[in-house]
This record gives structure tokens, C-alpha cells and sequence, in this order.
């Protein structure tokens, strides 16, 4: 998840609302646990207006409701990654 975390904060995929979205949800569903979710709050914090948002803030969009897309194609994201790394 670092490395993939680590593409996306240097594409800039992290400084737009709506791409942000998308990579909480990428995330989540490619790692669901404790230890991603912290990752993915270390990058948010090292976004330039995001360093302050509350930790309980970002918690709530990376977990959501818990909830999997059942199409959900993880190799298709990581080709994607791959594309922009």
C-alpha cells in the first residue's frame, strides 16, 4: 500500500476532492485494515490544506460503511497505478 499510496500523492491524486475519494476507496478495498488506513492518513496529512483535518474526518470516508463492491477489480486499479507510475 506504501508504494501505491506513495504514486498517487506524487501524481497529485491526493490534492483533489473527488480523486482523493477515489484513492480512499481503492485503498480500502485493496487493504482494508488499521495499518493502511494509518498510511493513507500519514499521505492525506502531507497535503497541502489536509494537515489539519481531524484523524475521525478521513477514518469515516476510508471506512465508509464497510461495505465491497462486488466488481470491484483490483487488477484493473493496479494497472492503472502502474500506468501513472
Amino acid at each position: 500500500m506504501n508504494v501505491i499510496y506513495t504514486i498517487r500523492y506524487e501524481n497529485g491524486d491526493l490534492n483533489n476532492y473527488d480523486t482523493w475519494l477515489k484513492v480512499i476507496w481503492v485503498g480500502r478495498h485493496l487493504n482494508n485494515t488499521e495499518g493502511s488506513f494509518k498510511l493513507f492518513l500519514k499521505y492525506s496529512k502531507m497535503v497541502k490544506g489536509r494537515e489539519n483535518e481531524p484523524e475521525e474526518n478521513i477514518k469515516s470516508h476510508f471506512y465508509q460503511k464497510n461495505q465491497y463492491d462486488k466488481d470491484f477489480n483490483e487488477i484493473a486499479h493496479l494497472y492503472d497505478i502502474r500506468k501513472v507510475s
